[in-house]
């Protein structure tokens, strides 16, 4: 068996800014391999069509169908509106979006996974005109 140990004076800092994965789709990355991944932060602006549905908005990530993390939206999205999105350690559950500014959701510093998870940013009711972009991660990131 293998052990690691992680060093926040040893790890990776950086962020990434993601493709966007084209109206009416969720969007998802696979983690660099040999390495582990601390989530620091996601964020997205998902903009929405005008079919009446209310979407909510995940942040997760794990391997082979099972997210080891989840960290959801503290309110609905409504139809024909535009919303920044950040999850991020640290912060409050805030909605603010009424305004058209930003919904904020915490995530804990334990959100550690292995290379080769995915991240994934799942919008649930997608509608066929919904569009995530602006997404931006940091990843605090350890190489073995």
């Amino acid at each position: 068996m293998q052990v690691h140990s992680l060093n926040r004076d040893t790890a990776d800092f950086r962020t990434y800014a993601g493709t966007n994965p084209g109206a009416g789709n969720n969007y998802s990355i696979g983690l660099p391999q040999n390495a582990f991944h601390q989530i620091l932060q996601v964020q997205c602006l998902l903009t929405t069509d005008a079919n009446a549905a209310n979407r909510v908005v995940v942040c997760g990530g794990g391997a082979s169908g099972t997210n080891r993390f989840l960290a959801v939206a503290p309110a609905v999205q409504t139809a024909s509106t535009a919303v920044l999105y950040s999850f991020q350690q640290g912060v409050a559950p805030l909605d603010m979006s009424t305004n058209g500014l930003v919904m904020t959701s915490p995530i804990g510093d334990y959100f550690i996974m292995h290379g080769g998870f995915t991240l994934n940013i799942d919008v649930v009711n997608i509608q066929v005109g919904d569009a995530i972009t602006a997404i931006l991660y940091s990843l605090r990131t350890w190489y073995y």
